[in-house]
């Protein structure tokens, strides 16, 4: 299993102190040495939230401000403490109403506000993760605290909304300590048509889910309840997600094995897999300390599969040479697939083949090269993927694994091979990227609530790249529904622009307005990417 830390460390000190105490316990680090290993990263750990459970339980996860969970009998007990043999009773105090406790209703439920980016990272970290399907005047106010509730009822004549398990706070501590802290608020209505049915969706509709997608427990209508939950995270859960754990954990083994290759573990890296000695794939590569890690494995040569390059400073400094071949998320050409091979072959190495999250891209490219190397079978180059942890969902990936070929050496000679560091690309890769850039830090605003500034900067980023892109030639080649959809993202990014205008930081309905712009955003993006972006597409 093999758990990457390297964002956890970026999101501050503290999640850092829970990253390493993670890592002592997942290396089977021994008792006698744990304690200066834990000291020597600065943990504490009486400073931990909860204790960290035993493997193959989820990590631990730092809770949002409210959400702590104390020492009380009402608090989620391990199995080996006196009140677990009590467990088959509901303590009554959990489940106690809190709609009119203001106190406790301003407790707020951490929301992704982006689903894609939010399954990359519980896959890349291997942690499970909840998607709740409701109405649109529910999604307006369901974990999203006071402010939220007093504006549903002045809209709506002082009447209060029904309540969900997560307008429960005491319930939300059940999900928290049971290492579930990604939850994703879907909205059941045509924008959303594709993840519904991806899911199999309804309204009123609790999923718990592994970083696959299986479905641990699930809830619908009447049966969604504080109840129900509560006896499923106290006496279930473990079990089911052990096993989980235990399946993957054999897939994966063979699945490696089979595949020959073998995954890194470095909390400086994200999602990073060897597939031979000389090429190792994984996720972005952006601070000193990735590039330190890659310094640690002798990596001479950094390629980059995006539509941007490597960190060309940061190389440099670290005396790596850069290249870049941008592929596509909906597969890899075979003139593509030859140049990935000849790269790998005759560049100096051991090489590190990146893309952002280390799932997707840069996985299939190393296979790929590997398959055209004739260095690995195609069913090999499969098992990697699953290996890895390469989502389903990318078939146009997978597929160019499945029909990749050997080259011959003359083939890979006659390759036109100049390696550049920075490639010229399309316009719409060049812009398309700068949205993912930008977008990456929205989502960071979004997060704090748009408590600052930063949010209208990368929103007028975004809106620059669609607007382009709305007058440019190549745009209208893909035909006049790319065209549309490409129209519906810039207004909706204006009217995101104009909501961030209109709010104040104090103002809850002006605070809603943006999330919801911003939500329609995300939604509007997704599917373009769905029809456009992310499936092999004929030739």
């Amino acid at each position: 299993m093999s758990f990457q830390l390297n964002q956890a460390c970026r999101r501050g000190r503290r999640e850092f102190k829970i990253a390493c105490a993670l890592a002592v316990v997942l290396l089977n680090i021994p008792a006698s040495v744990q304690s200066g290993a834990l000291a020597g990263c600065g943990v504490d750990g009486g400073s931990l939230p909860i204790p960290l459970p035993p493997p193959p339980l989820p990590p631990p996860i730092v809770y949002p401000s409210g959400y702590l969970v104390k020492d009380t009998p009402s608090s989620p007990s391990s199995p080996s403490s006196p009140s677990s043999q009590t467990q088959n009773t509901i303590d009554s105090t959990l489940l106690k109403p809190v709609v009119n406790a203001k106190q406790e209703y301003e407790q707020t439920v951490a929301w992704a506000y982006d689903l894609d980016e939010m399954l990359t990272t519980v896959k890349s970290k291997n942690l499970p993760y909840v998607i709740y399907f409701c109405s649109e005047p529910i999604g307006k106010v369901t974990g999203e605290g006071n402010d939220a509730l007093e504006n549903f009822k002045k809209s709506n004549n002082g009447s209060s909304p029904n309540m969900t398990p997560f307008d429960n706070p005491k319930l939300v501590q059940w999900f928290y300590a049971r290492g579930i802290g990604h939850f994703s608020k879907v909205v059941v209505n045509v924008e959303n048509k594709p993840i519904v049915e991806r899911y199999k969706g309804s309204v009123d509709h609790l999923q718990i889910c592994a970083p696959d997608g299986e479905k641990l427990g699930e809830w619908m209508g009447v049966n969604c309840n504080d109840t129900s939950i509560l006896n499923f995270l106290r006496n279930d859960f473990k079990q089911k997600w052990e096993s989980w754990i235990a399946k993957q954990a054999g897939h994966k083994a063979i699945g490696a094995q089979m595949a020959g290759v073998e995954p890194i573990i470095d909390a400086r890296l994200l999602s990073a897999w060897r597939f031979s000695p000389k090429l190792i794939s994984g996720g972005a590569i952006d601070t000193e300390e990735s590039f330190k890690a890659l310094q640690g494995l002798g990596v001479k040569t950094v390629l980059s599969v995006e539509g941007s390059p490597s960190n060309l400073e940061l190389a440099a400094k670290y005396e790596m040479s850069c290249v870049q071949i941008p592929i596509s998320y909906n597969g890899i050409s075979p003139a593509k697939a030859l140049l990935l091979a000849r790269a790998v072959r005759d560049l100096p190495g051991p090489l590190y083949v990146h893309c952002r999250c280390g799932l997707n891209r840069s996985a299939a490219a190393a296979a790929v090269a590997q398959v055209t190397l004739g260095a690995m079978s195609n069913e090999n180059g499969l098992a990697a993927l699953k290996s890895v942890g390469t989502d389903e969902y990318f078939k146009g990936l997978i597929a160019s694994v499945a029909s990749a070929k050997p080259a011959s050496k003359e083939d890979l000679d006659k390759v036109a091979a100049e390696f550049k560091p920075q490639v010229e690309v399309s316009l719409t890769v060049k812009e398309m990227s700068r949205v993912a850039a930008a977008w990456k830090r929205l989502d960071k605003a979004a997060k704090a609530r748009f408590a600052d500034g930063e949010a209208r900067v990368e929103a007028s980023t975004i809106l620059s790249s669609f607007a382009t892109l709305s007058f440019s030639a190549e745009s209208a080649a893909y035909g006049e529904e790319y065209a549309r959809k490409l129209k519906e993202s810039e207004r909706l990014t204006r009217e995101f622009i104009a909501a961030l205008d209109a709010s104040k930081k104090e103002d809850a309905k002006g605070l809603e307005d943006v999330s919801n712009k911003h939500q329609k955003l995300a939604a509007s993006c997704t599917q373009c990417h769905q029809q456009f972006r992310d499936h092999a597409r004929a030739k």
